[in-house]
């Protein structure tokens, strides 16, 4: 069966195909702004534990003192420190709109709610992750899942001591 379209068909599928495309592209954003804050998360989250450990290790072997804090040792804090400002510079190139910035321009930008957080920081077990976010923009994501870490990893630590 063969379809004919007039000019008035053709400017129907048109208009129906501009009005669907923005909404495909912007589901489209807010999915690989997703993808970005797993997989940037992930990372952060094996850096940090790899520094945390390779000090824990150091710590044990006695190149380092038995009383080293390995949240606060300055080689662990410096891998922590880079992988967290990767974590941001990917958030804010993903879902930060045309200027690549959480909370800049905020033209296109992601809002921490439409990619999965509600208007503040989660506060599991009453941590001290209550931050506002954003709102309409991705402002304090990454700051948000870096404390949500930190908090994870600071109970985990203690609970090993005290173990």
């Amino acid at each position: 069966m063969r379809v004919v379209l007039n000019r008035t068909g053709l400017l129907g599928a048109a208009v129906c195909l501009g009005l669907l495309l923005p909404l495909t592209m912007a589901h489209a954003e807010i999915a690989a702004c997703r993808r970005a804050i797993v997989n940037r998360g992930a990372k952060f989250v094996q850096a940090k534990t790899k520094a945390l450990s390779k000090c824990e290790v150091a710590r044990i072997a006695g190149v380092l003192p038995a009383a080293t804090d390995c949240h606060t040792e300055p080689k662990a804090v410096a891998a922590i420190t880079k992988s967290a400002a990767k974590l941001g510079a990917v958030i804010s190139t993903a879902c930060g709109g045309v200027d690549d910035l959480c909370g800049g321009d905020g033209t296109g930008e992601d809002d921490a709610t439409a990619i999965g957080f509600g208007g503040t920081c989660p506060n599991f077990e009453n941590g001290v992750c209550d931050d506002v976010l954003g709102g309409t923009t991705c402002e304090g994501v990454a700051d948000c899942l870096i404390c949500v870490d930190e908090s994870r990893s600071t109970r985990r630590s203690a609970s090993t001591r005290e173990s």
